[in-house]
């Protein structure tokens, strides 16, 4: 097997980093002792001082490639080392959609004025034949009488896509990929 490429990322089924990699969890590394990789990945993963540099984290990341999305597309646009997302989400009363029904009826003409028991037609005093114009059969009910209401108590929920997790590990040494 070849060397790999100073860099290279690949994905362990087993819980140890390989004989010259590291795990992919956002470590500082000395630029002097790792400098080829230095000259690769640079700063663009985070540093605290001049003299390290941080490898990506990709702990609870999937990873998507960078670039520009195409217009209209309603995708983002991407840089290198950009970092985004969360693995839970809140969503508030005010995010759920308007709750509506339509209300639908026969076209016939009632027959009776005893109304079946299932229904609440008590409130009309006598009892009379109830029913909607046929020409109105369906109508869309006011969103007043059917609103979303209650108690927000939003919590937090999972947000992430099916996922299994591999340890993702960077080459320190190997072949010196070569610019095109």
């Amino acid at each position: 097997m070849s060397d790999p490429y100073i860099g290279e990322i690949k994905y362990c089924a087993f819980n140890f980093a390989q004989y010259s990699y590291a795990f992919c969890n956002g470590v500082l590394l000395d630029i002097n002792q790792f400098s080829a990789l230095y000259s690769l990945i640079g700063t663009q993963f985070g540093n605290t001082t001049t003299t390290n540099f941080r490898l990506p984290n990709l702990c609870g990341r999937a990873v998507v490639g960078p670039g520009i999305a195409p217009n209209g597309s309603g995708m983002n646009d991407w840089d290198q080392a950009d970092v985004a997302g969360t693995e839970t989400v809140t969503v508030s009363l005010s995010q759920y959609p308007n709750h509506t029904h339509v209300l639908s009826q026969l076209t016939q003409t009632p027959t009776t004025g005893t109304p079946l028991n299932t229904m609440n037609f008590t409130q009309f005093s006598p009892p009379a034949l109830c029913g909607l114009n046929p020409a109105s059969a369906n109508t869309t009910l006011h969103p007043a009488a059917i609103g979303v209401a209650g108690v927000a108590s939003p919590a937090p929920h999972e947000n992430r896509q099916p996922f299994l997790a591999l340890n993702p590990c960077i080459a320190l040494y190997g072949t010196y990929p070569e610019f095109p």
